[in-house]
């Protein structure tokens, strides 16, 4: 569970601020992410993953389950999209990351040797 402690309740109500006014807008407007994740971004050091969550989770549950209504149709479609998310960033950041550096230190030998590269 996303919470957010007393310390920086105030960042709490910004949250949720700027996440009324992002639903009640565009959500493919580059602008409007840009200003939530600045939100994000100014909560207190070693806290923006707690506050990410804590969006994230409201975004989540009010976009997959806007009547409180759970079925296993919902639940398996509001699941299915954090694995997905994770596959994406694998494959179009993690992946590219790798190989850069795998071109600039070299690879492990045992990698090697198992896809032939000797």
């Amino acid at each position: 569970m996303p919470y957010i402690d007393d310390s920086y309740e105030g960042d709490r109500d910004h949250i949720d601020d700027a996440m009324s006014e992002f639903r009640e807008q565009n959500y493919s407007d580059p602008i409007n992410i840009r200003e939530l994740a600045r939100i994000i971004k100014n909560v207190p050091s070693g806290k923006a993953k707690g506050a990410f969550n804590y969006f994230v989770s409201r975004l989540w549950l009010q976009t997959f389950f806007p009547e409180g209504k759970l079925g296993y149709t919902s639940l398996s479609d509001a699941l299915g999209v954090f694995p997905d998310m994770e596959d994406e960033m694998r494959r179009r950041l993690m992946h590219l990351y790798e190989d850069e550096c795998i071109k600039k230190n070299g690879d492990l030998p045992e990698f090697k040797e198992i896809l032939n590269e000797r």
